[in-house]
């Protein structure tokens, strides 16, 4: 992966008279560049270019960027899609892969729906909109399906950075016939306007031969891992603070770190051996520490002692479905489902629900079983294969779920084929 290992060399020397003499010319001077420039993609002059080009021609381009644009000149290519689409990530985030604001995430400022219907992982443990490639593959079949629907890139720009159905609202609420694409500007016809001149200002500084780059001598190197990670136990072991931990991999989401396949832990390389030698240490120090800390919020715990009482319960009534009776009672879907043994949503006229928690989850709140790995018990790996489920696995090396859960740091009943889960048998 481009973005796995870099090496890279420190210096701010940067040839940055070409672009910075983009932000002091007069407008002229911008209009004739942009005429030079223009390509697929239009780029009429607008009198607020000058303030945006100043504003771009001072930032720098990321020490990577240099792999990036290689890979993304490649995916456009393979597209058949505008060279200049390449800096639109730029406009839109300044290319920093750990950018998140208002629900829009990674380089290219993604909307959590967006990266769904485009294949990316988004859930509690990972979110691949905080990768730069699989996002780039993602916004680029999104950006080529905008323009089919389009046919016009600027709008297909627009739809991307505000949503179609904005785009499809800017216009009813425009008067009179087309919208030319400063419309949209002067007339504040979208929630996010700015990535016109974002864009173009963006395009005509780092287009220019000249490109202002940060550079690091810092060497980077990837390390495998297939059990729950804290962040904690990898800085320790490193020396690399958990902070600069989290910032090198932004798709990994929670503490503990889950594995995630296609995925390695970036570190600095003299870290990652560091790292690599200690794995199997790590994996138990994190598998202890999960142990631990919910002993602890156990024991913080009060046990409440109720009194027996009769549960509440609920006759089903024609019409009468889950959600609704949830609702009338203040209490979850999920909650009735489990108090009542229910395998799906389907519920029948006459059936009797318990619908209070009272004596439903009384077993449960007043027995705690402390997890722990017992003596003489043997640490195994068992993979994952295709229609395991937890229970499964559970019934056949005798254990339980919630067991196998906190031993692998585990927060829901989930798992995946291929899946490596540590357990600890007895000794036959």
């Amino acid at each position: 992966m481009i973005f796995r290992r870099l090496t890279i060399i420190i210096a701010l020397s940067c040839c940055i008279a070409g672009v910075r003499a983009a932000a002091t010319t007069d407008s002229v001077t911008i209009s004739k560049r942009l005429a030079v420039i223009e390509r697929a993609i239009p780029l009429p002059y607008h009198h607020s270019l000058a303030g945006d080009i100043k504003q771009f021609s001072s930032k720098a381009l990321p020490a990577d960027y240099v792999s990036f644009e290689t890979f993304i000149d490649h995916e456009l290519s393979k597209r058949a899609m505008p060279a200049e689409l390449k800096y639109l990530p730029m406009s839109l985030s300044g290319m920093k892969a750990d950018y998140e604001t208002d629900g829009r995430c990674g380089i290219w400022a993604m909307p959590v729906m967006v990266a769904l219907r485009y294949g990316l992982t988004v859930d509690t443990f990972h979110d691949e909109r905080f990768d730069p490639e699989r996002a780039t593959c993602a916004a680029l079949d999104y950006l080529s399906d905008l323009h089919k629907q389009y046919g016009d890139w600027w709008k297909s720009i627009l739809a991307f950075v505000n949503s179609p159905a904005a785009l499809q609202a800017a216009a009813l609420r425009h008067e009179g016939g087309v919208i030319r694409l400063w419309d949209y500007y002067s007339k504040d016809l979208l929630p996010d306007v700015h990535i016109i001149g974002d864009f173009m200002a963006c395009y005509c500084v780092f287009s220019s031969g000249n490109k202002m780059t940060v550079q690091s001598s810092e060497s980077f190197a990837s390390v495998d891992f297939d059990h729950p990670l804290s962040l904690e136990s990898v800085s320790e072991a490193t020396g690399v603070p958990a902070a600069r931990i989290k910032a090198l991999n932004p798709v990994f989401r929670t503490n503990p770190m889950q594995p995630l396949n296609g995925y390695a832990l970036c570190l600095p390389e003299k870290a990652a051996l560091q790292l690599e030698s200690r794995l199997d240490a790590l994996y138990m120090t994190t598998a202890n520490a999960i142990q631990h800390a919910e002993e602890r919020l156990a024991q913080k715990t009060p046990e409440v002692k109720k009194k027996k009482t009769q549960p509440v319960t609920y006759t089903v009534r024609s019409g009468d479905m889950l959600g609704r009776i949830a609702r009338r009672f203040n209490v979850t879907i999920r909650q009735l489902k489990n108090w009542n043994n229910l395998r799906s949503d389907v519920i029948h006229p006459g059936q009797v629900l318990i619908v209070s928690p009272e004596s439903a989850t009384k077993s449960t709140a007043t027995t705690t079983t402390k997890p722990s790995h017992g003596k003489g018990n043997i640490k195994t790996t068992y993979r994952v294969k295709l229609g395991d489920t937890l229970s499964a696995i559970a019934r056949k090396h005798n254990v339980t779920v919630q067991q196998i859960k906190k031993w692998n740091g585990l927060n829901s009943d989930k798992i995946r084929e291929g899946q490596r889960l540590t357990l600890y048998t007895k000794a036959s």
